[in-house]
Order: C-alpha cells, then sequence, then structure tokens
C-alpha cells in the first residue's frame, strides 16, 4: 500500500510479512526522488539500521549516495543488492 504524506512531500510504503508471532506492518518513508532514508532502508531490508551501517562500513552493502551528511539508498538499489544477496 502507497500513501501520500501532504506535510512534507513523502510517500508511505507499508510492509506487511508473516512470523510465527503473526503479521508484522512496518512503514517505510520514501522520498518522492525515491530515496530512503538509513532507518527506512533498513526496514525495508528487514535488517537494523546498524547493521545495515556495518554493511555500508565494510563495503558490502546496498549502493548508497550522501546528502547534506546523511546516507540515501533508492529503492532499485535495495531491490538489487536483495537479488545479489539471495543469489548467494
Amino acid at each position: 500500500m502507497i500513501a501520500a504524506d501532504s506535510k512534507d512531500w513523502s510517500f508511505s510504503l507499508l510492509l506487511e510479512s508473516c512470523t510465527e508471532h503473526g503479521v508484522v506492518r512496518d512503514i517505510v518513508r520514501v522520498t518522492p526522488t525515491g530515496r530512503l532514508s538509513l532507518s527506512s532502508a533498513a526496514t525495508y531490508l528487514g535488517l537494523r539500521p546498524k547493521t545495515l551501517r556495518n554493511y555500508n562500513y565494510r563495503g558490502i552493502g546496498p549502493r548508497s549516495s550522501k546528502v547534506g551528511g546523511r546516507r540515501f539508498y533508492h529503492i532499485a538499489d535495495l531491490d538489487a543488492f536483495i537479488g545479489r544477496v539471495s543469489a548467494i
């Protein structure tokens, strides 16, 4: 599900996953240019932000860019990372 937030012109993706404890719902915020913040990208990948930061430091994470000192990820790069990891 995609919902627009008129307050800051960002979009939200509702992710649902089934676990042994039931259905887990997470909201991921996406900018109009398709970028996700570190915490939203980690949620999208099912990781903790610290793990994604560690992957980036070690050079094994998805491609990212820095804007104003903050790290952002594009959805296409996250999907490509998922494809690389699942192929291993």
